[in-house]
């Protein structure tokens, strides 16, 4: 079911982003048209310089050469560079700029996956207290009349922060071995591969404890202000979602955000990601975790053999959990 949203979502992320390239070429186009119609009126004033009429009244040749700058040139800046500032904030969010910023050897990720297997999972709430204030705005409108107009904004007045103990943690994320070989195979230099992380609760207990420690920390901080945003984050650290992870030891010199900038700035980041594509094989792999509020899970039979392992160099490594479970006090390190 994830694996189609996930689909899905990258299927309206292409086709937002090839609209935003798009309009960018199509504004592009329109500008120099329109730059060309300034020099043709150029052209004309030189050719047909002013003259006057019966009465003395200046007058050109042609009358609408005169208003051409704001039927064409003004709109066209316009859209052009409004459509450039959208382009440019959209290829900033990519995906790929994000995996060139998380470039690595395959050495290096396998050292990040055995941080992250011993990694202790970190459950944190987050709450806002605020309220609406609304105050009078003035500007200045097109014409250049100074304007006002009431404007409604929310005012933060408390913040709180709790980080929910447990007892302890297991990970069942079960082998991990980079897919060099297929990239090998198809003579790729890197692995796009894609994290994903899981942290859930081991039993219902651990949930309902979860539940009540949540709704004192709401009860708490409830009567700040008028209203309360309450946030939940389950992080890990040093993790990543996207990695580019080089085969062998020598890439590409092009593979880099670098280069990404350049192409982004000359308004073809479309082509570049062609040929980062290119270079690339794919891979996803997810880490989960378990928490206990109250029970030692490295004491569970039910969740041997889902420990996690590393295929390096034709070995297995399993990792001995003990690392991860916490002192009896629950505190987190």
């Amino acid at each position: 079911m994830e694996e189609e949203k996930y689909k899905k979502r990258h299927v309206c992320l292409t086709i937002w982003t090839w609209t935003v390239q798009i309009l960018v070429w199509v504004s592009f186009f329109m500008l120099i048209i329109a730059m060309y119609y300034q020099l043709r009126i150029k052209k004309i004033k030189d050719k047909y310089p002013e003259k006057t009429d019966s009465i003395g009244a200046p007058y050109y040749r042609s009358s609408w050469t005169e208003n051409k700058l704001s039927v064409t040139a003004i709109p066209a800046i316009c859209i052009f560079f409004a459509s450039y500032i959208a382009y440019i904030i959209t290829e900033s969010c990519t995906s790929s700029l994000k995996y060139l910023k998380k470039k690595k050897t395959d050495t290096n990720m396998y050292k990040i996956m055995e941080q992250l297997f011993y990694g202790h999972p970190i459950i944190k709430l987050r709450c806002e207290c605020y309220h609406y204030e609304t105050h009078t705005e003035y500007y200045t409108d097109a014409n250049g009349n100074r304007q006002s107009r009431s404007v409604t904004v929310p005012v933060v007045t408390h913040t709180d922060s709790e980080i929910i103990p447990y007892h302890s943690a297991r990970d069942i994320s079960g082998k991990f071995v980079l897919d060099t070989a297929r990239g090998i195979l198809l003579q790729k230099d890197y692995i796009k591969l894609k994290l994903k992380l899981i942290i859930d609760f081991a039993d219902a207990i651990s949930y309902s404890d979860y539940a009540k420690a949540k709704a004192e920390f709401e009860d708490r901080n409830r009567n700040y202000d008028v209203h309360m945003a309450v946030y939940e984050e389950k992080t890990l650290p040093g993790f990543n979602e996207y990695n580019l992870v080089l085969i062998g030891d020598n890439g590409s010199r092009c593979v880099n955000s670098c280069w990404y900038i350049i192409f982004t700035i000359l308004t073809l980041a479309q082509y570049y990601k062609w040929y980062l594509d290119s270079k690339c094989v794919h891979q996803s792999f997810t880490i989960i975790k378990l928490v206990s509020t109250r029970f030692n899970l490295l004491e569970e039979n039910e969740y041997i053999g889902q420990q996690p392992r590393l295929d390096l160099f034709d070995k297995t490594y399993d990792f001995e959990l003990c690392k991860t479970a916490f002192c009896e006090e629950g505190n987190v390190d």
